[in-house]
Formats: C-alpha cells, structure tokens, sequence
C-alpha cells in the first residue's frame, strides 16, 4: 500500500541551526549532520528532514530509532524531490533492531 506524502517545505532558520550543531552520540566534538538542512517532507503525517549535498543529491533521513524497509536504511539519496516523493511513497517506516 502506498504511503502518504505531503509538501516539501524549506528549513527555517532556526531548524537549519538546530540541524547544523545536533552532536554525535558517544563521539564528543563530532557533528551528527554532514550537510545543511534543505527542507522537510511530510510523510504520514510526520516530517522528514532532507539534507542537500554538495553534488545536488537530496538525502532524507528515518527518524530517530527507524529505519526505511525493505532494505533497512537510516538515509535514502534521490536525484530530485520527485525521486524522493516517490520511495518514500512505497518505503515504510519501521523501528530499528539488530540489524540497524
């Protein structure tokens, strides 16, 4: 079954701080986060953060403590937001486990 996507919308400031100094668990001085926040998509009514990389490719990322099924991912690249829109329309959220 399809998932529920909804709007791209652009980061406001104050995410794309929060985004730009989120720590690395266990590993003190390390940033979480390799590229600025660019938006969030809706996705079944909860947002996912996107990041842009520096070669134009967007990289959504699973909540905290989920991962994309069916092949465990914590991130997925896409070449444009309707690349994106379109796994996340049949990539479903579940929580992570030992294989993460």
């Amino acid at each position: 079954m399809a998932n529920t996507i909804g709007k791209f919308r652009k980061g406001t400031k104050a995410e794309m701080k929060a985004w730009e100094n989120a720590p690395m668990l266990g590993e003190p001085g390390m940033k979480l986060n390799l590229y600025p926040l660019h938006g969030l998509i809706v996705y079944n009514n909860i947002e996912l953060a996107v990041e842009k990389t520096g070669d134009g490719i967007y990289e959504v990322h699973a909540p905290d403590g989920q991962h994309f099924t069916p092949d465990v991912l914590h991130t997925m690249l896409c070449d444009t937001v309707k690349d994106l829109r379109d796994r996340l329309r049949y990539s479903d959220l579940e929580p992570c486990n030992e294989e993460c």
